[in-house]
């Protein structure tokens, strides 16, 4: 759905949090000892590297192991995502692609919340295609308990039909956001 916002949008800057995840492991030394206390050593490789294979298993694996790293990274992604956010301006939309939108606490940096539902099948085939191995894409949507605050949520979209559904629910959904935004400025002139 990001992508296709992308594409209805050419101004539109995508912040996929699994990403800026692993670019916080490699740009904060911080976080590389607190992830080999809670986690032990062979989840860094010989270069220095997370070897997300061994993490992915350790905490999809564990809920208990899950909670240790969200909070040991929450804060970091956090700040980051609030720092990539404030840095575009100028920007028609800023999409944070979040499946931990509100265990992160980032929903707060947003104007419009937008909940995806997809069944098992539809949400490994997104990570397939995100080029995530199958051991990691079964551990991953298998392990993940996310929490939902519905009454934050703005819009719903079920994805269970075709892709030209969905990207028809998608327009529809930004044309009711620029049509709210528009009535709001000029309610207020």
């Amino acid at each position: 759905m990001a992508g296709y916002i992308q594409k209805l949008r050419e101004n539109t800057e995508i912040l996929d949090v699994d990403e800026i995840a692993k670019g916080i492991y490699k740009k904060h030394g911080e976080v590389m000892p607190l992830l080999k206390n809670a986690f032990g050593d062979d989840i860094i490789g010989r270069d220095g590297n997370i070897i997300y294979k061994r993490l992915a298993k350790a905490v999809f694996s564990d809920p208990l192991k899950l909670e240790k790293i969200n909070s040991i990274m929450f804060p970091f992604i956090r700040k980051e995502v609030s720092r990539l956010v404030s840095g575009s301006a100028g920007r028609d939309y800023v999409v944070i692609d979040a499946a931990v939108l509100f265990d992160a606490g980032l929903e707060r940096l947003c104007d419009y919340i937008i909940l995806v539902v997809a069944d098992e099948k539809t949400r490994e085939n997104f990570l397939r295609n995100k080029n995530m191995p199958h051991n990691e894409i079964k551990l991953k949507v298998g392990g993940q308990f996310i929490k939902i605050e519905r009454e934050k949520i703005d819009f719903e979209v079920v994805n269970y039909g075709t892709r030209e559904m969905l990207f028809g629910k998608t327009a529809e959904i930004i044309r009711m956001m620029e049509e709210e935004v528009k009535k709001n400025k000029n309610g207020k002139q």
